[in-house]
């Protein structure tokens, strides 16, 4: 049975792609009448983004590891964000935790039952468990937080629009090479204008990094976003999710601080913590 914290990292692993799933978006042709501009979208979307500068809240972490069908509820949970790319999740139970820290590359994996920590950065491996994009960015694909930073309006294109439902599927093209796909979303009108209701995350060799689904929206500190989300691996065996339930806040002037990973580092060595470090290849280093 593969160890407990390496089911985890699987978990991340697994939303940052490790599957070759060649993707190419479908011409949009002729939309309905009715179908909005990508402007419209863009700006709405991104209005939040531009909004939050730190994030905190209490709520559950759902975790359904690779090979089980059992799902792992930690109902004591908090995560936090700090602009520019600084996180903090911690899954609690009684009898079990995990504490997970990201900042750009660079990443920790603390386990304090175990004395154990795993710490690395992008690109590293962990026995078979390859993390090929840095942590940061898949809890940015999470949260949705900088996801459409510094987009352009003649990257987007708006592939599908059904004029019942009013939802759109809109592609996102890399700004360097307009014929790669970034990112295809599907988005529905709402109260404060375009949200996203799942996106799907595609890697510069045209696999699939993640496919996240967004739910419960509503008002929290006056930005408009999901209660609840929810990811799931490129294979559909294993998914995180997390759930807002108790005091959520955005913007604070005074933010909880998230951190600095090489700090936790040094503060687990000198409490006797074990260390298992992330390898790589001799040419890579």
């Amino acid at each position: 049975m593969r160890h407990y914290p390496l089911c985890i990292l699987i978990i991340l692993a697994g939303l940052a792609g490790c599957q070759h799933l060649p993707q190419t978006a479908a011409p949009g042709g002729d939309l309905p009448a009715g179908a909005p501009a990508p402007g419209e979208i863009l700006a709405d979307l991104t209005a939040p983004d531009r909004a939050v500068t730190n994030f905190s809240s209490g709520g559950t972490i759902r975790m359904r590891l690779p090979g089980q069908a059992a799902t792992q509820r930690f109902d004591r949970s908090h995560v936090r964000y700090l602009r520019p790319g600084r996180f903090y999740a911690r899954a609690f139970k009684v009898g079990q935790s995990v504490n997970i820290y990201a900042d750009g590359p660079v990443f920790l994996l603390d386990v304090p039952q175990e004395q154990t920590f795993y710490y690395g950065r992008e690109g590293d491996r962990f026995e078979d468990v390859a993390l090929d994009i840095a942590p940061s960015l898949i809890f940015r694909e999470f949260f949705l937080v900088d996801a459409l930073r510094g987009v352009a309006e003649e990257s987007l294109r708006i592939l599908e629009y059904d004029p019942k439902t009013r939802r759109a599927v809109v592609a996102v093209f890399a700004a360097d090479r307009p014929r790669r796909l970034e990112r295809e979303l599907v988005v529905a009108p709402g109260p404060e204008g375009w949200f996203v209701v799942e996106s799907t995350l595609f890697g510069r060799d045209g696999s699939r990094v993640a496919r996240t689904v967004y739910e419960n929206y509503g008002r929290v500190d006056g930005v408009y976003m999901a209660g609840k989300t929810t990811s799931f691996l490129p294979d559909g065996d294993g998914e995180l999710s997390f759930e807002v339930q108790s005091n959520p806040q955005v913007n604070r002037a005074e933010p909880r601080p998230v951190e600095d990973v090489e700090d936790v580092r040094r503060d687990l060595l000198s409490r006797g913590f074990r260390e298992v470090r992330g390898a790589r290849e001799e040419s890579e280093r």
